[in-house]
């Protein structure tokens, strides 16, 4: 919330500068995948303000990521020079190896993310992937991370292919309170980012140590859900 409106009201009117950075998960998003993860940037970059912040961090490969800028062109020109993968070849010891480095990379973007200023907007690009227990104790530990550090967890795939009901990109989607998204659907990243609302209370020094006080948040926009 900011102040803008006389106490106790506060607003999130005039909020500008949002970070957000979207991770590639190159290795095992195959070269079939390139074509929908362009047209995916690009309606993510059309919708996006002018001031807004965004960076692409390949997970893996030889591209070097592109750091925060305002100049989203820059996104979309770096995104045609990702190497996905191109064996045909692919066996599940692969696959599940390859998630855990994911998640492990995704965990550190939410440290790092979470030293930046303002609304902050994670968005991984990647999979869907067979969930053991081994990865539930990763997804546990990544959701964690999220919160403590206020990041609001996207995942896109760039395709359409439907994802069953317990397919690991459901379970991380579960244990870190973010939305899966298919193809087509970027720009609602945007859309549901400014409609977020942010709340921070402070103590109110006029009361006594230990005096329990109750807040009522409340909003006059419709079809806001807390």
């Amino acid at each position: 919330v900011r102040v803008g409106l006389p106490q106790p009201y506060g607003s999130n009117d005039g909020v500008a500068g949002r970070t957000t950075a979207v991770l590639v998960d190159v290795a095992r998003l195959s070269s079939a995948r390139a074509e929908g993860l362009r047209t995916g940037l690009a309606d993510l970059t059309r919708a996006l303000p002018p001031t807004d912040r965004l960076a692409l961090i390949p997970l893996a490969g030889d591209t070097r990521p592109v750091d925060f800028t305002t100049t989203h062109a820059r996104v979309l020109d770096a995104a045609t020079a990702l190497t996905l993968r191109t064996s045909p070849t692919w066996s599940a010891k692969q696959d599940a190896e390859a998630v855990e480095s994911t998640l492990g990379a995704l965990g550190r973007a939410a440290v790092m993310l979470g030293a930046e200023p303002g609304v902050k907007t994670l968005i991984l690009v990647t999979e869907p992937f067979a969930v053991s227990g081994r990865l539930r104790e990763s997804i546990q530990a990544l959701g964690e991370l999220v919160a403590r550090n206020r990041i609001a967890l996207y995942i896109v795939l760039p395709h359409a292919t439907a994802v069953a009901a317990g397919n690991g990109i459901n379970a991380l989607a579960a244990g870190t309170g973010s939305m899966v998204l298919p193809l087509g659907s970027w720009s609602t990243v945007v859309a549901q980012e400014h409609a977020r609302v942010e709340l921070t209370l402070s103590n109110d020094e006029a009361l006594d140590a230990g005096t329990m006080a109750r807040a009522l948040v409340t909003t006059t926009r419709p079809g806001l859900v807390a």
